[in-house]
């Protein structure tokens, strides 16, 4: 008999979750227990477990989808079964399309680190051959796959893929300075950094789950709350030597705040996510690096913004400062 696969109720107020992504395919031989998918609520992001030992069949909703709790989101099925109706949460009667999935001649089984490794990598893991008992497919025979597919397999750590998303950068083109060609977090990085004085659109990534909880809180605590500044002390001694040292090679005066600036640039195309603003469809990355510095006159403070702060020398941000 088809066993479900229920979307949970985590919280006592949840109504829904959004479905992040799928740890495996449909028609895939999975074991009870193994993860399945992870869903994404207002404030947790967990792994949906399969409820059975199987085939899963008759996914209902894919990557990115929002689905009421209680849902049956797919089926668990015995070699050659077919998929039946499934009732949802208002009691609507939902007919499946019939499908049927030969149990795999090896019937193997995949360890949850080799699984995540090959949805990081894009390996296939039909087509791994597994060294683990039983051919089990284990973390190595990953590796030495996506090391055998070239371009396809590309190897990079979550956190480079998450910056390369961020600043809009393709993977293939990044060398990669890590273990076998792994592309790692400086590596973009480092791209980042040399990108050209064309500047890019903004980019728009929509909120999901609990961002967008968390934006709409920190901007409404930002707004109503009291704020609390942390100060630190640091010695600046060398940065105090460079500054008069350059001041003294150029025609323009290097101030601190001028040096602050460079440092304020700088540190915003490493981190893309800190140049951003939230609006109600979600993050806006910003694809300019623009600097406001605070000034005191005596009709009142102004902030005049420095832009592409970035591509500029010191020199010309005295300049600019000085303007």
């Amino acid at each position: 008999m088809a066993v479900p696969v229920i979307l949970p109720k985590m919280e006592m107020s949840q109504e829904n979750a959004t479905i992040t992504e799928w740890l495996t395919v449909e028609g895939e031989t999975v074991r009870k227990g193994q993860p399945l998918l992870m869903v994404e609520t207002d404030k947790v992001s967990v792994e949906i477990e399969s409820p059975a030992d199987g085939i899963l069949a008759g996914i209902r909703f894919g990557a990115q989808e929002t689905v009421p709790v209680t849902t049956v989101i797919a089926q668990i099925l015995a070699p050659g079964e077919e998929l039946g109706a499934v009732e949802d949460p208002d009691g609507q009667a939902v007919s499946l399309k019939t499908q049927e999935f030969a149990l795999p001649a090896d019937d193997r089984v995949v360890t949850p680190v080799a699984r995540r490794m090959a949805t990081e990598l894009g390996v296939d893991l039909n087509a791994v051959s597994g060294s683990g008992p039983g051919g089990r497919v284990v973390k190595a025979d990953v590796e030495a796959a996506a090391s055998a597919t070239g371009p396809r397999g590309l190897r990079a750590s979550p956190a480079a893929r998450r910056l390369a998303r961020a600043g809009g950068i393709d993977l293939a083109a990044v060398p990669g300075s890590g273990p076998r060609g792994r592309v790692q977090a400086a590596d973009v990085q480092a791209l980042l950094a040399q990108s050209t004085a064309e500047s890019p659109a903004d980019e728009l990534i929509p909120f999901a789950g609990m961002r967008a909880t968390i934006a709409r809180r920190m901007t409404e605590s930002y707004q109503r709350a009291p704020h609390i500044h942390l100060r630190a002390t640091a010695d600046v001694s060398a940065v105090e030597a460079t500054r008069r040292r350059l001041s003294e090679l150029g025609d323009e005066k290097i101030t601190f705040t001028v040096m602050l600036v460079k440092v304020c640039a700088w540190a915003l195309c490493h981190h893309p996510r800190v140049n951003a603003t939230v609006t109600d469809a979600g993050m806006q990355l910003c694809a300019d690096v623009n600097v406001g510095v605070a000034v005191s006159l005596p009709e009142g403070l102004i902030v005049p913004v420095i832009r592409q702060a970035d591509q500029r020398s010191l020199s010309d941000l005295a300049r600019a400062l000085n303007d």
